[in-house]
């Protein structure tokens, strides 16, 4: 787990693993990584919550709740305005959290055929090697820790977002993790020039659960390394070109609660989790 969430598990973050022991050793643990987040220029901490676990023999006696209401009352102190966690169980709602707002799952026009994991890396290969948007040349390339300063300026830009420095870049490219499964990030280059960028899933279903950057050119090379493009809530950009466009839509279960540790003035978006999860 600290080599796929590095931002949670790192040296700088011990203070924040919420644990219980016992004379065997650990019976419980809840792990809290507080990062800035600019929310339509709007600056607030958001605390992500993540590793909650129980020993299985010892379940029902009240241990998560108290490590991750422990998590909760750092977060509190440490100022977090909104605390996200990947779950919807029992314990999570009487702890006061609910349900993200929804999100939305939008099919690729062209899924991939490959069934097999090599297939897939076949597939992606020459989707990256291809250069097929009308609009001018359009490619794709993995994205190195070379970009990282490239990646900054793309994800800068947009209005809801996590305050990333350049060891979180770092971090987050070597984990090559998109939310909680194994992933890459594609920059896309249109007429020479970088047009944004793509964190895909490589799961079952390969999906896009970041992108920053110019929207037509994103979504004309979606296709080429994902099967569907889902979309948060509050990204009323993507989700308007992706009905232009008349791509299938499905309503998506963001694996997500939140809870307001300050009540805001007004609701604020919840940032995308993305390259993020804790």
């Amino acid at each position: 787990m600290a080599r796929d969430y590095p931002l949670l598990f790192s040296d700088s973050n011990l203070g924040n693993l919420m644990l219980m022991r016992d004379s065997d050793g650990v019976v419980a643990h809840c792990g809290l990584c507080v990062r800035p987040a600019s929310l339509h220029g709007a600056t607030v901490a958001v605390a992500a919550l993540g590793a909650v676990f129980t020993r299985p023999a010892l379940r029902g006696r009240g241990l998560g709740a108290g490590v991750v209401g422990a998590a909760l009352g750092r977060a509190r102190a440490s100022g977090a305005a909104l605390a996200l966690v990947s779950g919807d169980g029992p314990l999570y709602r009487r702890l006061g959290f609910g349900l993200a707002p929804p999100a939305t799952a939008w099919a690729c026009p062209a899924p991939r055929s490959a069934d097999s994991a090599e297939d897939a890396a076949a597939a992606e290969a020459a989707a990256a090697a291809a250069t097929t948007d009308a609009a001018g040349e359009c490619n794709l390339r993995l994205a190195t820790e070379d970009d990282i300063p490239l990646l900054a300026r793309i994800y800068d830009a947009e209005p809801v977002r996590f305050v990333r420095d350049a060891a979180d870049w770092r971090a987050l490219l070597r984990a090559s993790v998109v939310f909680a499964w194994p992933g890459q990030v594609w920059i896309v280059t249109c007429a020479g020039a970088p047009a944004g960028y793509l964190a895909v899933t490589r799961s079952a279903r390969r999906r896009v659960l970041e992108l920053a950057g110019d929207r037509d050119a994103l979504l004309a090379a979606a296709p080429r390394v994902a099967d569907e493009v889902v979309v948060p809530a509050h990204d009323t950009e993507t989700a308007r070109d992706l009905q232009a466009l008349t791509w299938e839509n499905r309503a998506f279960t963001l694996p997500a609660g939140h809870q307001w540790l300050h009540s805001p003035p007004h609701p604020l978006p919840i940032p995308w989790y993305g390259l993020n999860y804790v």
